[in-house]
């Protein structure tokens, strides 16, 4: 039983390492994305892509032209500095499903030139955004 216990104390702590490695690698990852468990689901490129903002809902969006992919996030305020705590409700596409996660706690680990990049440990989901003026 002891021995049990130990695998299982090993393996959370392996599993929360994880979780820190991703964060770190997500927040040196360039270019609006939505990332879940270290893959991008979606590159903003501008040729193939939309990208909007709406300041007053909190709303971010990008989507393929075709409308075949997209990811959104509407969160409880705008982002404005590293550390800041919000809270959203997040949907995204993959290959085959579509996912949607209603009031995802998110920080924001870094910030630059009025993008943001935004992670939830609990779901090891990153998103940047872009703000649009």
């Amino acid at each position: 039983m002891k021995k049990l216990s130990l695998i299982l104390l090993a393996a959370a702590c392996l599993a929360s390492c994880r979780g820190e490695d991703l964060r770190d690698d997500f927040a040196e990852m360039g270019g609006v994305r939505c990332v879940v468990k270290g893959r991008s689901t979606l590159v903003y490129n501008p040729v193939s892509c939309q990208m909007s903002f709406n300041r007053e809902r909190r709303e971010f969006r990008v989507c393929r032209d075709n409308m075949a992919d997209f990811y959104s996030l509407k969160l409880s305020a705008i982002p404005a500095e590293n550390g800041q705590k919000l809270s959203g409700d997040v949907q995204w596409t993959t290959s085959d499903n579509l996912n949607r996660k209603k009031n995802v706690g998110f920080e924001v680990v870094r910030n630059e030139a009025g993008k943001f990049w935004l992670w939830s440990g609990s779901l090891r989901l990153g998103v940047i955004v872009q703000v649009l003026d």
